[in-house]
């Protein structure tokens, strides 16, 4: 019994970690592509981001939130692999995309727009896509989702 009990306390515990996820779907003038995103709306997840991952799939990645539009700068300190970052102003439309950024560089990634959502993909994935700037990210957060 003290055993099932220690397993569903880490069982619980672990699902308390797993990270949160929203469908997402990108617009562009090829049609759409659907995306899976896990979410950063905290400052612990934005700070974490996709370091130390070793792969991302073709349609998945990571979606920073913040609570405020400003111009932002990311860097690829402690990551892994080459990312295509889609910076994305408040109305969902994608102001810049800085494609194939390189592992574990810590040169600022400038958003050249004032931005509230960043998107991360595998390196290549936007071109792969057809993913411009100009395009739209349309994406609904699940409920209770906050925002820090």
């Amino acid at each position: 019994m003290k055993y099932l009990l220690s397993f569903f306390l880490l069982f619980i515990a672990s699902s308390a970690l797993a990270a949160q996820t929203v469908r997402a779907t990108i617009h562009t003038s090829h049609g759409e592509t659907p995306l899976m995103l896990e979410l950063a709306t905290t400052p612990q997840t934005r700070a974490q981001g996709l370091m130390h991952r070793d792969s991302l799939t073709p349609n998945d990645g990571m979606l920073f939130i913040f609570p405020h539009s400003a111009p932002m700068a990311f860097w690829m300190k402690n990551t892994r692999i080459s990312l295509d970052m889609l910076f994305i102003n408040t109305q969902g439309k994608i102001m810049h995309i800085a494609a194939q950024t390189t592992p574990y560089s810590e040169s600022p990634i400038d958003s050249h727009a004032a931005v509230n959502q960043v998107i991360e993909l595998a390196g290549g994935q936007a071109a792969a896509h057809h993913i411009q700037t100009g395009d739209s990210v349309i994406y609904q957060l699940p409920e209770g989702t906050h925002v820090e």
